[in-house]
């Protein structure tokens, strides 16, 4: 699907373009926008009561997406509303809140909450020479129930910047971003990252609910297929437009196949070898059910 971006003022969308500098298209004009087959997303000026005080809105198909924005702010939010309205369109999918990777063709879903250090997790396994897929959507055709690539760049907290640079994946940041309750945030670009094939599925083999606690030696524990499958139901974007029943079918189907775990991560590289061994066991059926880092 292609997107079209405009917005009052020029910084905006050249922060966007050299985002998705792998991925942008040529400029056009307003005669050429196709809106019946284009996403067509705006960052603009917002009324205020004080003169003196500018924000600005991101508003997609003529709707308002986010508004009362600083400046800073805008960057996120609109690269944010630019992925969302795209996967809102997808609806072949499932749509899951969840970094979803590729371990030598073997699917890997990294489902949680906002704050949970998916994104980081992500990007740790990535600087390990797996396969990017996403850090937000994990996409399950519901027809084959395999997961597909939507590589978006990956935001990361301020929090994780160490962890960025002592896996020495490169932060993109023009300038201090602000995403709401993240605070500071920077990026890492999908075409540093990744050249996935957005035409190449995966079989989903395991399903990781992994939650971040510091100074924690991590701890992998395996979980039942239906809890599973519950959970997944319950980080689902888009489970009433598919429809109840259809959706913990497809779920049911998924978690079925795989094998599920809770991670309480910690240290990073411990967390990500202890996520490679359970990956390496795919067609080695594993009878511990508790593990640890060694």
């Amino acid at each position: 699907m292609k997107v079209a971006v405009r917005s009052c003022e020029p910084q905006f969308t050249t922060d966007l373009a050299e985002l998705y500098d792998h991925v942008r298209k040529p400029d056009i004009t307003e005669e050429q926008l196709d809106r019946k087959n284009m996403l067509v997303l705006q960052a603009e000026s917002s009324p205020t009561k004080n003169p003196f005080i500018k924000r600005f809105k991101v508003t997609g198909d003529g709707e308002d997406l986010f508004v009362h924005l600083k400046k800073n702010e805008v960057l996120p939010y609109l690269e944010w509303a630019t992925n969302w309205r795209v996967i809102a369109r997808c609806s072949q999918f499932m749509q899951i809140h969840a970094a979803s990777l590729s371990y030598k063709g073997n699917g890997l879903i990294l489902a949680a909450t906002s704050g949970s250090g998916k994104s980081t997790l992500a990007a740790a396994l990535m600087s390990r020479g797996w396969k990017y897929l996403c850090d937000e959507f994990a996409l399950i055709n519901r027809q084959t129930h395999e997961l597909h690539a939507f590589p978006k760049a990956i935001c990361i907290k301020a929090g994780s910047f160490p962890v960025l640079d002592q896996l020495e994946l490169p932060r993109w940041e023009r300038k201090h971003y602000v995403k709401a309750f993240k605070g500071r945030v920077a990026y890492v670009k999908p075409s540093e990252l990744s050249q996935s094939n957005l035409e190449q599925t995966h079989k989903v083999r395991r399903i990781v609910f992994p939650r971040y606690v510091a100074h924690q030696e991590p701890v992998l524990h395996e979980m039942s297929r239906s809890e599973a499958a519950i959970q997944l139901a319950e980080m689902s974007f888009n489970r009433q437009v598919v429809g109840g029943d259809e959706a913990m079918r497809i779920l049911t189907r998924v978690c079925r196949d795989a094998h599920c775990f809770r991670l309480e991560t910690g240290d990073i590289h411990r967390s990500c070898e202890m996520i490679e061994a359970i990956m390496r066991e795919v067609d080695t059926p594993k009878q511990t059910r508790q593990y640890r880092a060694a």
